[in-house]
């Protein structure tokens, strides 16, 4: 029940990814899980997402950070801010980070992303985590 639950608040979140003309969801890998922590069970979805843009790369980042606050995302602030990443929060279960630069391992393997590879300059990559009963518990943010 508790997976079937995730997959679906995952789901959900990777449709509500701002597309537009200056950003493309190209590339998407996902997964799902539980673990035991701080005395209960704890569900997540993650995903990795590359949108690709034709934007330089510190206007495509801001860019999408203002997409995603349009959409009710908010900008979690950090004592330390690390340049080209920023870490965003929606209700109670869903977080995103959202980085330029290179892709992970699991993304520059995708077929989807080597092919945008050739069209687009640069990169989003978003990391998707849906977490029940919530991002408090299992987290603790």
């Amino acid at each position: 029940m508790g997976l079937h639950r995730v997959e679906e608040g995952l789901v959900g979140t990777l449709a509500e990814l701002p597309v537009s003309h200056d950003f493309v969801l190209v590339a998407s890998r996902s997964g799902s899980g539980y673990r035991k922590a701080r005395g209960g069970m704890c569900y997540y979805g993650q995903a990795s997402v590359a949108i690709g843009s034709f934007l330089p790369e510190e206007q495509a980042f801001a860019g999408y950070i203002d997409q995603l606050e349009s959409h009710g995302w908010r900008v979690k602030r950090e004592l330390i801010e690390v340049p080209g990443e920023h870490v965003l929060l929606r209700g109670e279960y869903e977080t995103l980070t959202v980085r330029i630069g290179a892709a992970g391992w699991m993304m520059q393997r995708d077929e989807g992303f080597q092919r945008a590879q050739t069209i687009f300059p640069t990169f989003v990559h978003v990391f998707v985590d849906y977490t029940l009963p919530n991002r408090k518990l299992c987290l603790g943010m």
